[in-house]
C-alpha cells in the first residue's frame, strides 16, 4: 500500500536513537563557566551543584584574573560577584574587558546580596543578563545558565505540508526548509492522517483543492480528533471570494493564504503560526509548575509509542517514579521548598535523558517516563545514575540546604504487551522499591523472578 511505503521513507529520514540510555554528550560535559569570585566557600559549593548538571567551574578572584581566563581558554558564560566589583563603572570597563577578551557577547550572571532597585539597575545598564541573590538556588541557576547558553535548544517548528501537486509542494518546501523549518509532504489525505500521529506537526499548511477531497473536507475529518484540535491549519489557494475563504476557515481552518506568495513573506507567516500554535499546546498539554507533560498526555504517549515499538519491533521502558518523603520535606521546610525540588528534579531528567524520550508528571510528586529503545536493564541503569546525582543535589530552603531522594519502578516491553499493564507493573515495581527502605530503583521482571525463585 503507497502510504506504508510513504510511512517507511518518513521513519527511515527520522533520526532514530542508538539503543540504550545516553546520558551527557561530550559538550554538555565540557559546557564551561568561569566565575569571579573571593569566597571559596561560594566557589565550592556552585562547582559541586553545577557539576552535578554537567556544567564546569573555573573560578578566580580578581578581574585581571578573569581576562587571563577568559584569553587562555573561552568559557561558555561568566558569573561576576557584583558585590566585589565595586563602582558601576568599574563594572561596566569589566564587562568590556570580558568581551573584548572573548570576541563574543558572552553571557554574564551577577551575584549580589543587595536587593535594592538602584544595584539591580546598575546590573541591567552594565549588560547583566541575570541577577542571583545567595543563598544561590542550584535550579534557578542552572534554569539562567540553559537558557543564556542555549542548551535544550528546542526542536526546529515542525510544518506538515499537505498538496496534490509535486512541482508546488517542492517549491513550498524548498521556501519553509530554507527558513529553518522542518518539513513533511504528503500529497494524500489519507497519508496525512497517518503522518499527523508520527510527525506531531505545530502547523498543517494545506491545499484547499487535492486529488481526493477538498481542504476544508480535510480539515473536518482531522478536527474530529481530538489530539488534533489545537493544531494550526493554513489553507493555501488562489485569490477567490471573501465568503469563500470564510467558509474554509469555518469548517476547521485557521487561516488562509491567496497566491502569488513571497518566499519571505510565507516563512514568516508560518513561523508565526507555528510558535503560536506550539505555544498552545504546551499549554494544554504540560503541567504548569514543571513544563514537563501533563497526565492525559504522558498517558497518550504511552499508547503512541507502544504501537510504534511493536510495529518496528524494538524495545521499550516505562518508568514511574516517586520523590520520598515528601509530605515531610513539606511540612518541615514548606510548600515553597516542596515545589523547588519537584522542579529540580524535573530539569535533572530533561537534562540527563534523550531527546527521544518523554518524561511527565503523573500527579503531585509522581512522575513517568517513557525510554523508547530501551529495555528494563538500560532504563534501571539511567535511572540509578539519575537517582544518585538528584540524592548529591542540595535544596535550598529558608531553614537552610537539605538532600531529597526518589524511588523508581520499571517494566519493559515486549516483556508487557499493553499501555495498562505496563504502567501497573511499573507502579508495582515501584510500590516495592518504597516497601524496601525508599532512594532504589526496581525492575518489574526482576522483581518477578525472583519471587519466582
Amino acid at each position: 500500500m503507497q502510504v506504508e511505503k510513504d510511512l517507511t521513507a518518513l521513519r527511515d529520514r527520522m533520526d532514530d536513537p542508538p539503543a540504550g540510555v545516553i546520558l551527557l554528550s561530550d559538550e554538555d560535559v565540557h559546557n564551561e563557566i568561569l566565575l569571579l569570585e573571593q569566597s571559596q566557600a561560594l566557589v565550592n559549593q556552585l562547582s559541586r551543584e553545577l557539576g552535578l548538571f554537567g556544567y564546569s567551574l573555573r573560578s578566580v578572584t580578581d578581574s585581571d584574573g578573569l581576562i587571563a581566563a577568559l584569553l587562555d581558554r573561552p568559557a561558555n558564560a561568566v558569573i561576576v560577584d557584583l558585590d566585589a566589583a565595586g563602582s558601576a563603572e568599574a563594572l561596566e570597563q569589566l564587562l568590556i574587558r570580558v568581551r573584548d577578551s572573548s570576541g563574543r557577547m558572552l553571557p554574564v550572571l551577577g551575584i549580589s546580596h543587595s536587593n535594592d532597585f538602584h544595584t539591580r539597575l546598575k546590573a541591567v545598564r552594565t549588560g547583566v543578563a541575570s541577577y542571583l541573590r545567595p543563598p544561590i538556588d542550584p535550579h534557578d541557576l542552572v534554569m539562567e545558565l540553559d537558557l543564556l547558553t542555549h542548551r535544550g535548544v528546542p526542536d526546529r517548528l515542525r510544518v506538515l505540508l499537505v498538496e496534490s501537486s509535486s512541482t508546488r509542494a517542492a517549491e513550498y518546501r524548498t521556501v519553509l526548509e530554507g527558513g529553518g523549518l522542518a518539513v513533511t509532504v504528503v500529497r494524500q489525505p489519507e497519508q496525512a492522517m497517518v503522518v499527523l500521529q508520527e510527525f506531531s506537526p505545530d502547523v498543517i499548511l494545506m491545499a484547499m483543492y487535492l486529488d481526493e477531497c477538498t481542504g476544508a473536507e480535510l480539515a473536518r475529518v482531522i478536527r474530529q480528533f481530538p489530539a488534533h484540535t489545537t493544531i494550526p491549519i493554513v489553507f493555501l489557494g488562489p485569490q477567490t471570494a471573501m465568503d469563500r475563504q470564510l467558509d474554509a476557515i469555518g469548517v476547521g481552518g485557521d487561516d488562509f493564504l491567496s497566491g502569488p506568495i513571497h518566499g519571505s513573506y510565507l516563512v514568516r507567516f508560518v513561523t508565526i503560526r507555528a510558535e503560536r500554535g506550539r505555544k498552545l499546546r504546551s499549554l494544554i498539554l504540560t503541567d504548569n509548575l514543571t513544563g514537563l507533560l501533563n497526565h492525559s498526555r504522558i498517558k497518550e504517549q504511552l499508547g503512541k509509542e507502544l504501537a510504534r515499538a511493536e510495529r518496528r519491533g524494538t524495545p521499550l521502558a516505562f518508568a514511574m517514579v516517586d520523590l520520598d518523603y515528601f509530605k515531610a520535606v513539606n511540612d518541615t521546610y514548606g510548600h515553597q521548598a516542596g515545589d523547588r525540588v519537584i522542579k529540580t528534579m524535573a530539569r535533572l531528567f530533561k537534562q540527563r535523558l534523550r531527546r527521544s524520550d518523554y518524561i511527565g508528571r503523573y500527579g503531585g510528586e509522581e512522575f513517568a517516563v517513557i525510554m523508547p529503545d530501551s529495555t528494563a536493564e538500560d532504563a534501571k541503569r539511567t535511572m540509578d545514575e539519575i537517582r544518585n546525582t538528584f540524592g548529591r543535589i542540595g535544596q535550598v530552603a529558608w531553614k537552610g540546604t537539605f538532600r531529597a531522594s526518589f524511588s523508581a519502578g520499571v517494566a519493559a516491553f515486549p516483556e508487557v504487551g499493553n499501555p495498562t499493564e505496563l504502567t501497573r507493573c511499573a507502579d508495582q515495581a515501584l510500590y516495592d522499591a518504597k516497601r524496601n527502605g525508599r532512594d532504589r530503583v526496581v525492575n518489574y521482571q526482576a522483581m518477578v523472578s525472583n519471587l519466582s525463585l
